[in-house]
């Protein structure tokens, strides 16, 4: 029979060892704990370190998008809008690349072409390898497998690995082998091709180029603010463009005005004499205004006053400059055009307009004179009298 002495020895064991394990037990649940905690640190670092990489985009994104809010309150060219947004995008925040597609409309039909893009070594890179600027490709809209066209038609985000999709059935056609070799250099990075709308109507579509091989929802959102941009910059390049017309042009024949003329007649003037090269001046009166308002009404006496407005564009060179004076006289700057060939015009007009029908009138007529400038006086002034005074004796 074990002593007392073996038996308290026994139970003290015992008792040593539930202690131990005990112990143990505490230990492997705090290194458990540890583990636990040091894993969430880890996490919350990754998170601290994505949260302070999105919010240092968001502190560049803000001041890109000021930048462009800067240019769009400059009056500045929507060009120039557009290359602010490209250059923003790939130099500011990191994207490869980014450019502009804008609908055009051609005789064939509406295409897209590049207005602009960031001038950097991927697109100098694009260029080597087409031969050729990548401002000369457009896709038509009937081209309904390329992606921009389909991303403006559907009026939807869409995410492409291929860099040459973007020109799927452009002209001039590119050619297989350097369709691979551009793919090369991006390799599967991600496209983001985000549509644009100008007051519901589709204007084109801003295409973004990834460092990385995808773009996630957030960051969707964020190049949707810059697509945002480029319509506001669209609306406000309109506004202004309308308000420069409105202020160069006759309201009522779409003609430049008398102001614009004066200006553009001085610039003849100067441009004459330091070339020696002559110029032709044409004044035009509708004949009997008066008389057609009190006969038929001032409406048909504005219908005359378009139909003239539209002759003069009509017959009018790229480089020559109708306007209306008021009421119903008129004139034609004609650059570069001697005496004869003054003449010539005047007589193309005078039968143009007599051939011209204006409802509830059977013809409209016109008075014309014609001057040149070098030829019969080297004076403004007196050109414009000298063609007036023509213009009275027709």
């Amino acid at each position: 029979m074990p002593s007392k002495w073996y038996k308290n020895f026994i139970d003290n064991a015992k008792l040593f060892g539930k202690k131990v394990h005990v112990l143990e037990t505490n230990v492997l649940e705090e290194r458990k704990r540890i583990k636990e905690i040091y894993e969430r640190n880890l996490i919350l670092e990754k998170e601290i370190s994505e949260k302070t990489e999105e919010l240092n985009r968001a502190n560049k994104s803000i001041l890109t998008l000021r930048h462009i809010w800067s240019t769009m309150n400059s009056s500045e060219p929507l060009s120039e809008v557009l290359s602010t947004v490209a250059k923003g995008l790939s130099e500011e925040l990191g994207y490869l690349q980014c450019m502009v597609f804008q609908i055009f409309e051609f005789e064939s039909g509406n295409r897209l072409k590049i207005r602009a893009i960031n001038e950097n070594r991927f697109s100098e890179r694009v260029a080597e390898i087409l031969s050729s600027s990548i401002f000369s490709y457009d896709i038509p809209m009937s081209a309904k497998k390329n992606p921009v066209v389909d991303a403006v038609l559907t009026n939807k985000t869409l995410e492409i690995k291929k860099f040459s999709n973007l020109f799927i059935g452009s002209t001039p056609h590119i050619e297989s082998e350097k369709t691979k070799e551009i793919d090369d250099i991006l390799g599967n990075k991600a496209i983001c091709i985000l549509p644009i709308r100008v007051q519901e109507n589709p204007f084109g579509c801003l295409v973004a180029i990834s460092s990385r091989n995808e773009i996630v929802p957030t960051e969707k959102n964020f190049l949707g603010l810059f697509a945002g941009q480029i319509e506001l910059a669209v609306t406000i390049a309109n506004l202004f463009e309308q308000i420069k017309k409105q202020a160069l042009t006759d309201g009522l024949t779409g003609l430049y005005n008398r102001r614009h003329f004066d200006q553009c007649l001085t610039t003849e003037v100067e441009r004459s004499i330091r070339l020696n090269q002559p110029f032709t001046l044409i004044t035009l009166d509708l004949d009997h205004l008066k008389k057609i308002n009190d006969n038929y009404g001032h409406s048909t006496g504005d219908e005359a006053i378009k139909k003239i407005g539209e002759v003069l564009k009509k017959n009018a060179r790229s480089v020559d400059i109708p306007a209306r004076f008021g009421g119903e006289e008129f004139a034609v700057i004609l650059p570069g055009i001697d005496i004869e060939g003054g003449i010539i015009a005047a007589e193309r007009l005078k039968t143009s307009i007599e051939e011209s029908s204006v409802k509830g009138i059977e013809t409209i007529t016109a008075s014309i004179g014609v001057a040149t400038f070098l030829r019969h006086t080297e004076s403004l002034s007196e050109l414009l009298e000298l063609a007036d005074q023509a213009m009275y004796r027709a």
